[in-house]
């Protein structure tokens, strides 16, 4: 007899493994069930095992240049808000998960039950609109992917107290002097994970090329962050957008955040160190034109 296992977050049901309930047994179905599984093993092969949910670089609220939406906000987020841009049919009008409650614990990180849950959701036997649950089947893939890429494109470093979550996309190439430009975003993300408020003063970044020529490098300290220098609270989160050209079409970011913990006598001066985060050019890329 074939195995069978509980997903949690699935209500209970029992899964039978590889195999998709009536009326839901098709060629196409089958397909994609195994490609969805087939990414979530993918996504969850680290040594955490659990993939990080965040909003593509490109389409996060900050960006760079100066586009549509700030460069910088402090931010304001639950688990659902997390959830409902990759997987919008999870969501209910009130808030909540079709898969139940994720609870407040962010950043959100999803292990592989959870994953498999969230595909299995839209294969069990209760959609009785089959082109809908394969529409949002498709989704679900591509999202997957994204945050596949997402994390390859991504370091988390811990100093002290404070989390920097950093990230990069590829933007396009341009053209300058006849010789070709690589563009990039990257989003860095700030948390205070510590008890006292910490205060970012200044940064320092170093851009190579992946032959390790250093092409543009902001000294120690260059005063703030695109102009700011926000006071962060224990738990808040601030993040920002910028961007960088390379001559070549790979490289990495690393670099450190002067930092400040904000108490009422003294001052306590500390570095926040950010690991190197790649650079890396994709030929799926759109080619923005970015002056």
């Amino acid at each position: 007899a074939r195995r069978r296992r509980r997903l949690e977050g699935t209500g209970g049901r029992p899964m039978a493994g590889g195999r998709l309930a009536q009326p839901m047994r098709n060629s196409a179905a089958q397909s994609l069930y195994r490609a969805t599984h087939r990414a979530i093993r993918e996504a969850t092969a680290t040594s955490a095992g659990v993939l990080r949910i965040r909003e593509p670089v490109l389409r996060s609220p900050v960006q760079w240049p100066g586009g549509e939406g700030p460069q910088y906000r402090f931010v304001t987020e639950t688990a659902q808000s997390v959830v409902q841009p990759m997987f919008p049919y999870l969501c209910s009008a009130d808030g909540s998960t079709i898969l139940g409650d994720w609870g407040e614990c962010l950043p959100l990180e999803l292990n592989r039950r959870q994953l498999c849950a969230i595909a299995r959701s839209r294969y069990s036997a209760d959609h009785a609109d089959t082109a809908k649950a394969l529409d949002d089947g498709f989704s679900a893939l591509r999202s997957l992917h994204e945050q596949i890429e997402l994390a390859e494109r991504t370091t988390v470093t811990r100093t002290e107290g404070v989390c920097v979550e950093a990230s990069s996309a590829y933007r396009g190439q341009v053209a300058q002097n006849g010789k070709p430009l690589w563009v990039f975003s990257y989003r860095i993300r700030i948390r205070n994970e510590g008890s006292v408020p910490v205060k970012v003063l200044a940064r320092h970044w170093k851009i190579a090329g992946e032959d390790g020529s250093v092409e543009t490098e902001v000294p120690k300290w260059g005063a703030g962050v695109v102009g700011q220098t926000p006071v962060l609270q224990p738990s808040a989160v601030f993040e920002y957008a910028s961007g960088s050209t390379l001559t070549q079409p790979r490289g990495s970011i690393e670099g450190g955040l002067q930092m400040e913990r904000v108490k009422q006598r003294g001052r306590e001066i500390f570095e926040a160190l950010v690991d190197p985060f790649p650079l890396r050019a994709t030929p799926r890329a759109p080619m923005d034109a970015v002056a």
